[in-house]
């Protein structure tokens, strides 16, 4: 499962309701979530370890936040993995920004989170908005791959026919061809128009299903699939 938390805020209500956000995983009980938009600790009170509650919430013994930048508040701010199988390794890998940023769009340190598992990898990013931004991100995916199953997901930013997006699909599978619902988007959760959230395969044994449950509680809809690895 991937997730773009927007750090726990209540869509179209407001306020930070983590315990929302885990009982959306609760719900569909996933193996591996993948988190974007999480908050980690600084100096405001509203920037304290979101991974660790929700995965406390949850009862989930395995959890790791990658920082991708401290805003200058002090707080930290990236992706997350939660897991109910055990890490062999988990990493932060940043994305290099653009040298010249030069778009009409805001600009925001990136980062990719890998994680090893016993037999396959899971690769977790929030790619920028700057298309230059959105490329790098690509390339650091693709430099961290290799002949093990891997499962790639994020909240990328991007719609699938975006040509960004290209390289990704010559070298993994969208779990979300297999949707049976093919109109499913997943953002925003209110009424989703587009789909930019993601999981991508590559060298797993089966892709069983997929969905994008149609859920209103943050501002991105969850992306799920069940793989045979």
């Amino acid at each position: 499962m991937t997730y773009n938390i927007q750090h726990g805020l209540r869509h179209l209500k407001g306020g930070i309701d983590l315990g929302m956000v885990a009982d959306v995983i609760r719900k569909f009980d996933p193996d591996v979530v993948t988190l974007n938009e999480v908050r980690d600790s600084g100096d405001d009170p509203e920037y304290f370890h979101q991974t660790e509650r929700i995965a406390k919430l949850l009862g989930w013994p395995n959890y790791y936040f990658a920082r991708a930048i401290t805003f200058p508040d002090g707080g930290d701010y990236g992706n997350a993995i939660l897991s109910k199988l055990p890490f062999k390794s988990v990493q932060t890998i940043l994305i290099p920004d653009p040298p010249v940023k030069d778009e009409d769009k805001y600009y925001e340190t990136r980062c990719l989170l890998k994680a090893e598992f016993d037999g396959f990898m899971v690769l977790a990013t929030h790619m920028g908005l700057a298309r230059a931004e959105a490329k790098n991100a690509v390339s650091t995916v693709l430099a961290n791959t290799g002949k093990e199953p891997i499962v790639l997901m994020g909240d990328f930013n991007l719609e699938p026919d975006d040509p960004i997006l290209a390289p990704i699909y010559a070298a993994f599978t969208d779990t979300a061809t297999i949707l049976k619902d093919k109109t499913l988007k997943s953002w925003p959760s209110d009424a989703p128009r587009i789909k930019i959230d993601y999981i991508f395969t590559k060298n797993v044994k089966k892709i069983i299903g997929a969905d994008i449950p149609q859920i209103l509680a943050t501002d991105h809809c969850p992306h799920l699939a069940e793989i045979e690895i």
